[in-house]
């Protein structure tokens, strides 16, 4: 075999190796773009946890949230029959419970003391105790949930 077709074959390898991973690249990243949300944190009400303005991941549609998730979904809206409805809002904050679990003491005046949280909901709680959050909304539908946060990395600084 000659230098120049060994050479040839080389390059054609090269080539098709190339275009694998681009495609396998350009495949990652569209199945990405489906699961994952970025979202920017509005306001104080999940301090210290979340700042204001910070950027948080989120992976959609969780099969399932556990008492703890913070979770990102469409905010409540409030409004009397007929009235405009304004554009939905993405919203952050922590799951208290789930459903069949009795709520914290926080949500007692909103939700009850002795109901159990229905099927198909939860109630989420502010990390901040002036934020809003089911003390006003009351319980959050499961079909209002866009996803989880994709808990952060902690790193240690080097004092």
């Amino acid at each position: 075999m000659s230098t120049r077709s060994r050479t040839g074959r080389r390059i054609r390898t090269a080539a098709v190796l190339a275009a694998i991973a681009s495609a396998s690249a350009a495949t990652a990243l569209i199945l990405a773009r489906r699961n994952l949300l970025a979202v920017r944190v509005r306001g104080s009400s999940m301090e210290p946890t979340f700042s204001d303005g910070e950027l948080v991941i989120v992976v959609r549609n969780p099969r399932q949230v556990s008492r703890g998730d913070i979770i990102v979904f469409h905010e409540p809206q409030h409004r009397p029959e007929g009235a405009p409805q304004p554009p939905l809002s993405l919203v952050v904050k922590r799951v208290a419970v789930t459903a069949g679990e009795f709520p914290p003491e926080q949500l007692w005046a909103r939700l009850g003391r002795d109901s159990l949280v229905p099927d198909g909901c939860v109630a989420v709680l502010s990390d901040n105790p002036a934020g809003v959050d089911s003390r006003t909304w009351g319980y959050i539908s499961n079909g209002a949930i866009v996803g989880s946060v994709v808990p952060r990395r902690r790193t240690r600084r080097s004092a």
